[in-house]
């Protein structure tokens, strides 16, 4: 990327809906994301987060406007641009280390990925899991397993993006507080772009670097942007409490 454009990702006066005479669910959203940077998209349900990350994605065209990708339109999915869902997104028929490899998989067959077996469960151990649980099927892990292996599949195609849509938001508060740690830890040593939907401000507080505010009327727009400077400081609650709650409250009354 050039150094004249630091940003990833460029959206212009973006706007969504799902039939010609239906409802906009997104109107001139205008965003520009800089590369290597962790940005929480946070607003109430029902405001367009999953939509735009599933534009983002290329599953969904915009209605109007343009979505530049390191100065290329957007026209579809790509490996440079990898989801995590909400939903649990593993293959239940694939063991936890084939489900790394599912684009591998889907591109050239299960021969191609027994070669890679070892770097496949190399990122698992990088995410946090032992060996006795690669050749495991997701209904034989935790939720929170199956969730750092689709984190190791994110990571396996060195994606320029990741796309995370509420992805802990049906986790244990421990098991949340330690994929938080992991997700910051690796998004510091890959250098990925990550876009991470979210209603819960401490979890957006802790992770991003840049906080976008989605507003709660219809159609849905950008009203706040806010660079953050707590970033994975877990005592900035207690240390900073006066600081911290301030931008608390500013961002949540605009949502």
């Amino acid at each position: 990327m050039s150094n004249n454009d630091p940003s990833l990702v460029s959206i212009r006066d973006l706007s969504f809906r799902y039939a010609v005479h239906a409802s906009e669910i997104l109107a001139d959203v205008t965003l520009d994301i800089p590369s290597g940077s962790f940005c929480a998209i946070v607003g109430r349900s029902g405001t367009g987060k999953t939509t735009l990350l599933n534009i983002l994605s290329g599953y969904l065209l915009p209605s109007r406007g343009t979505i530049c990708i390191q100065g290329m339109p957007l026209s579809g999915p790509s490996t440079d641009r990898i989801p995590i869902y909400q939903e649990d997104g593993l293959w239940p028929w694939l063991r936890a280390w084939e489900n790394v490899l599912l684009a591998e998989l889907l591109r050239s067959g299960h021969k191609s990925i027994r070669k890679r077996r070892a770097q496949a469960e190399k990122l698992l151990v990088r995410t946090g899991l032992l060996p006795d649980t690669h050749a495991k099927y997701p209904k034989e892990l935790s939720v929170g397993m199956r969730k750092r292996v689709e984190i190791a599949r994110a990571l396996f195609t060195e994606p320029q993006l990741i796309l995370a849509d509420e992805p802990f938001s049906s986790l244990d508060e421990v098991t949340r507080a330690d994929l938080h740690r992991l997700i910051i830890e690796l998004w510091a040593d890959s250098g990925i772009t990550v876009i991470f939907s979210t209603h819960d401000l401490d979890e957006a507080l802790f992770l991003a670097t840049q906080i976008v505010v989605m507003s709660k009327n219809n159609p849905s727009r950008v009203v706040g942007l806010y660079n953050n400077s707590f970033h994975g400081r877990i005592e900035a609650r207690r240390e900073s409490a006066q600081q911290y709650y301030a931008l608390y409250d500013t961002i949540f009354s605009a949502m």
